[in-house]
C-alpha cells in the first residue's frame, strides 16, 4: 500500500465533498491536517445542514447548530474554504437532479487536482453518503481533463463498528494509507469533538478517543476509471427517522 503523501506532493488544490457536517472530521481530518505540509489549498462542500442528525442538547435549531459546529471544525482543521449547501439531509438522492448540476458547474471553475469523497459502501451505509459517491464518479467520468478521484475507504474499526452495513460488501481495496502523528489524531477528534450535538452520550466520545487518538491512520483509494464500481442502497437510522 502507498503511502497518500506521494499522491499529495504533486497537487495544489483539493476539493472534497461530503452530505454533512460531521463527515469531513471523522472522515478525512488527517488528510487535511497533511495537505498543509504542502501548500494544497482545500475546499470543503457540505450538501446538506444535517437536520435529521441527532441532537445531544434536545433543543434549538439542528441546522444552526450543526452549521456554527462545522465552521469550528474547518478551523482546527485548517480548511481554506467551507461552502455549505441546504438540500435535504436524508434526501439527496431525490434532490440529485439540482445539487449534481450544481456541483459540477463548481468543480469545473475550481479545477481540483483531488476530489475527495466516500466510497462505494458510504463506510455507514447512510444513502446520502453512497449517492454522493456515485454521482461524484460520474461526474469525474464525464469529464475531458479528469482530476484524480479519491474515496475514503472503511478501515478494520468501521468494518466492526457498522458490521450492519449492508452496504459494506462494496467496500473499496485501499491503494493508500495516511499514517498520523499524535497531534494530527489530537486535533482530529478535538474536530470531531466540536461537533457537540452528533456526541450521543459519554462512552461515544471514550470510544472515538480509543478510534483516533492513538496509532491513527486513514485508508483511500485513488480510484481506477476504467473498472466498474457497483454499489447498494441500503436501509439505516438517522437521528429522526430510518432512510
Amino acid at each position: 500500500m502507498m503511502n497518500l503523501r506521494a499522491l499529495l506532493k504533486n497537487s495544489t488544490k483539493i476539493l472534497a465533498v461530503f452530505p454533512h457536517p460531521d463527515d469531513e472530521s471523522f472522515v478525512s481530518a488527517g488528510l487535511f491536517q497533511v495537505a498543509q505540509e504542502f501548500g494544497i489549498e482545500t475546499f470543503l462542500i457540505t450538501l446538506t445542514k444535517g437536520e435529521k442528525g441527532e441532537n445531544s442538547f434536545q433543543e434549538g435549531d439542528l441546522s444552526k447548530i450543526r452549521e456554527k459546529e462545522l465552521k469550528l471544525s474547518a478551523k482546527i482543521l485548517g480548511i481554506d474554504k467551507v461552502d455549505l449547501w441546504n438540500y435535504s439531509d436524508a434526501g439527496l438522492r431525490d434532490s440529485k437532479k439540482g445539487w449534481v448540476t450544481k456541483l459540477k458547474a463548481k468543480i469545473v471553475s475550481l479545477k481540483p487536482d483531488i476530489i475527495l469523497t466516500f466510497d462505494h459502501s458510504g463506510i455507514t451505509g447512510h444513502p446520502d453518503h453512497i449517492i454522493v459517491s456515485v454521482e461524484i464518479l460520474a461526474i469525474v467520468k464525464s469529464m475531458k481533463k479528469k482530476p484524480v478521484l479519491l474515496w475514503r475507504v472503511p478501515d478494520e474499526q468501521e468494518k466492526t463498528y457498522f458490521k450492519d452495513n449492508g452496504a459494506l460488501p462494496y467496500a473499496s481495496e485501499p491503494t493508500h494509507n495516511l499514517d498520523l502523528s499524535f497531534i494530527k489524531s489530537l486535533k482530529k477528534v478535538l474536530a470531531i469533538f466540536s461537533h457537540k450535538s452528533q456526541m450521543k452520550d459519554f462512552r461515544f466520545k471514550l470510544q472515538i478517543l480509543e478510534w483516533f487518538l492513538f496509532d491513527h491512520k486513514e485508508l483511500y483509494i485513488e480510484v481506477d476509471l476504467g473498472k466498474p464500481h457497483t454499489h447498494r442502497f441500503v436501509f439505516v437510522k438517522t437521528g429522526k427517522k430510518s432512510v
